[in-house]
């Protein structure tokens, strides 16, 4: 896995966590919840796919 790069400033206020979704097939998605904070290795959790998360 590639290393970001650390040589743009970190924004104020930003703890490292982001969302990403997944789409599997045309009605159903998956979203990843990841932290990835200075110092610290990547973690992380996900939510199955569903309808639900698709329609958000």
């Amino acid at each position: 896995m590639p290393r970001a790069s650390t040589a743009r400033p970190v924004l104020p206020g930003y703890d490292g966590n982001g969302v990403c979704y997944v789409a599997f097939g045309p009605h159903r998605a998956a979203r990843l919840n990841i932290t990835i904070a200075a110092g610290a290795r990547p973690y992380g959790s996900h939510d199955a796919p569903s309808e639900e998360i698709a329609n958000e």
